[in-house]
């Protein structure tokens, strides 16, 4: 019987010296940018198996799509006053602003906003969830099941669209990450799964890649349907820098003017340009892949060979005092 217990308490202490688990140390703080490279328009939703012990891999895709995210005060947004409870905002490149009620045991998204028409100030549409999107709760580790309900409304052109919904989260993996920015371990997967009620009809399926040693996420796929019209988007990104615990955070330049490709499109020498000092470039092709790099140590101008790159559209990532800069070029 001694030797029973002892070796029980071995297999707790192991698990809990090994599992990873993701804390409030890993959610976002207030001046976060992640840039990411995706692909928004996929054809197949293919998330893989779950379990322990598991290998994503992400590079076997296309990325030709390139966004970031900033998580900023919300007093800052444009749409602070719709929204006077939110502790932060997520910003994303195309300029919709998600709205964070808690950020710290759980996450909830009490709403988000967007202009439809950047020539119109007003043509906006807006979603407020009460009681909030929880999407789940913390500390998160693998096997754990959470479930909530949300309802509120989508408000479009002063038009009111209720709805509820239930969140139905689990953390149903746990490995090894590769995305073409590297292999990540101590990975965990979130599945959650959103089902709303009401004139839409939406469904989420959403898995979320994260680990212990990053704050929020490294990858996500996700697969959106929106019934009311049949329509179904399928989307998969990963962190091109993806923020490290002993890491200060690093902004994202949202100014592209800041950065200019010449001739564009090119096909030998790739000249770059910037107002800022720069200090890495990259260049990925449309699968994600990295297939150039240069070290300009603070020069704001460089030119690169680029004449044995395939003929095809490239993302430029150049940093400069931990700024971020994104802008495509077309090699001939």
């Amino acid at each position: 019987m001694k030797l029973f217990t002892f070796l029980a308490c071995l297999i707790v202490i192991s698990t809990q010296l090994f599992s990873q688990t993701y804390t409030n140390e890993n959610m976002p703080e207030m001046g976060d940018s992640v840039a990411i490279m995706a692909n928004n328009d996929m054809t197949v939703f293919t998330p893989g198996d779950g379990g322990e012990d598991v290998t994503w891999d992400f590079t076997n895709d296309s990325y030709p799509d390139d966004d970031y995210f900033v998580f900023v005060n919300p007093s800052t947004t444009p749409f602070a006053d719709e929204f006077p409870d939110a502790v932060m905002c997520g910003k994303s490149k195309d300029g919709a602003y998600q709205y964070y009620s808690s950020i710290m045991n759980e996450m909830e998204i009490s709403g988000f906003a967007t202009n439809l028409d950047e020539n119109d100030p007003d043509n906006n549409i807006y979603g407020y969830f009460d009681p909030p999107i929880n999407m789940f709760d913390l500390p998160l580790s693998y096997g754990v099941k959470q479930n909530s309900t949300y309802s509120g409304k989508y408000v479009l052109a002063a038009n009111e669209f209720p709805l509820t919904g239930t969140v139905n989260t689990e953390v149903d993996g746990s490995g090894t990450l590769i995305t073409p920015t590297g292999t990540f371990e101590n990975i965990l997967r979130i599945h959650v799964q959103l089902t709303e009620t009401g004139l839409a009809g939406q469904q989420v399926d959403r898995y979320i890649y994260v680990s212990e040693d990053y704050r929020f996420w490294i990858a996500l796929h996700e697969e959106i349907t929106v019934s009311l019209i049949g329509d179904v988007n399928i989307q998969k990104w990963y962190a091109v820098n993806p923020i490290s615990l002993s890491q200060s955070s690093v902004a994202i330049d949202t100014e592209m003017t800041t950065l200019n490709l010449f001739p564009n499109p090119t096909e030998d020498i790739l000249t770059i340009n910037s107002r800022n000092r720069i200090e890495t470039v990259q260049i990925f092709d449309a699968k994600g892949k990295l297939v150039a790099t240069a070290n300009l140590n603070g020069n704001t101008s460089h030119q690169m060979d680029v004449s044995n790159l395939n003929a095809g559209i490239y993302n430029v990532v150049t940093s400069s005092e931990g700024v971020f800069t994104t802008t495509k070029f077309i090699k001939k």
